[in-house]
């Protein structure tokens, strides 16, 4: 019996007690009608109570909670499929003015793949906002250019006002073309969806690709196309400059963590590469290792899994790993220069190519994949340790003596 009701049960019995001391009758009648005088009895109710919850953070709920008999079922909304995303796109489409163009299959086929991990909230927000933007435009109904735009505000925040260098746009453009180029020929499972080089909430491009079909298993090989992916700008930029940016900071710290998951996470261990070659990845990767992720995540401390990695055996194969990757990558650029640049030339017309548009760029600058007249990227500069003094008085004396 739960706290409550021992109360309501003591309190009952001792008004009935105290009532029965004084000598005060149960009931009473008059013409026929009886009171009580004493408090009734409790009777169980007759309904049922049911409650229902929602949280998009059921990790953090106690125990106490969620165990049978409470909150004993949990119930998962996921995020609507590709179907269901068309089917969401056509009620809102119903609801406002738009072009007829896109009311065509093809079209809604290609809004239901590129609006991947979309809500039903966000389908809408995004065709109210199109529809914003064409009254401004001052017209009555959105365009594809509407939504567009309205998918790019919500997906990477609002486009800022500036204008870039000459010099500046070529180098955005060759570094985002990077990584489409990249994905293109290293993960065959995903399409590209958004390629810009419009500045958005402080970073200077984008590109964004997705599954073309939902995988809940992922092998070494698409992981490794994925880490490929990542450094594919950073390759492009030291094809192209000899060197690199600091617009890289972001993609190494990711294509760190997910080298160090493949190594000290998932047991893939090392690509398949001959002594030679392999040793040169490895120094190479040496100096692409983010140092924030290796400095940021102590191995003593809680959930530091990069941390732990870095710091142990498997550092060497993580450096591998990503110099692999890079050295596929540098060819990949190297074999494509030309082409990038002819793609580069279209993605600075327009400023952003959203879909199909980035695959019909893709398709038409004729990329090739590497052969074997491709040269492979210099060896990293390594700087010598530090020498021994007694290794250091004997390098004296014999040069002493010479």
């Amino acid at each position: 019996m739960d706290k409550p009701s021992f109360i309501k049960k003591a309190f009952r019995r001792f008004v009935n007690v105290t009532l029965d001391g004084l000598f005060i009758p149960r009931k009473i009648a008059f013409n026929g009608t009886r009171w009580s005088l004493r408090v009734p009895q409790l009777r169980p109710p007759r309904y049922n109570l049911f409650f229902v919850g929602a949280t998009n953070r059921p990790q953090v709920l106690d125990e106490a909670v969620t165990r049978p008999g409470r909150f004993g079922r949990t119930i998962v909304f996921r995020m609507p499929t590709r179907d269901a995303r068309k089917d969401i796109a056509d009620l809102y489409f119903n609801k406002k003015a738009h072009d007829p163009d896109l009311d065509t299959p093809s079209r809604r086929d290609e809004f239901a793949r590129i609006t991947d991990g979309y809500s039903p909230a966000m389908i809408e927000q995004a065709l109210s906002l199109a529809l914003m933007y064409a009254f401004e435009d001052g017209r009555s109904y959105f365009a594809w250019h509407d939504l567009r735009e309205a998918m790019g505000n919500i997906e990477s925040g609002l486009a800022e006002p500036v204008e870039y260098s000459e010099r500046d746009k070529v180098a955005v453009a060759r570094h985002e073309l990077g990584h489409a180029v990249a994905s293109r020929f290293f993960e065959p499972e995903k399409s590209s969806v958004r390629l810009s080089i419009r500045m958005r909430s402080g970073s200077l491009g984008h590109h964004y690709n997705i599954e073309k079909e939902e995988q809940f298993v992922h092998f070494r090989s698409q992981t490794a196309g994925r880490l490929r992916g990542g450094l594919g700008a950073l390759a492009a930029e030291r094809v192209f400059y000899g060197e690199n940016s600091s617009g890289v900071s972001m993609d190494l710290i990711q294509c760190t963590s997910l080298a160090c998951h493949m190594v000290g996470v998932w047991g893939m261990g090392p690509d398949p590469m001959d002594p030679g070659l392999s040793r040169k990845a490895a120094n190479i990767g040496e100096y692409l290792i983010s140092r924030v992720e290796e400095i940021g995540s102590s191995p003593l401390g809680p959930g530091s899994v990069n941390g732990a990695v870095l710091h142990g055996s498997s550092r060497r194969v993580v450096a591998q790993v990503m110099g692999a990757a890079f050295i596929d990558d540098w060819r990949l650029m190297y074999a494509n220069r030309e082409a990038i640049d002819l793609a580069a030339e279209a993605l600075m017309a327009q400023g952003e190519l959203v879909g199909d548009e980035v695959d019909g760029v893709l398709e038409s600058v004729g990329l090739r994949p590497p052969d074997s007249s491709t040269p492979y990227p210099e060896d990293a500069l390594l700087i010598p340790p530090p020498r021994d003094e007694d290794e250091e008085r004997e390098r004296v004396r014999m040069l002493d003596s010479a």
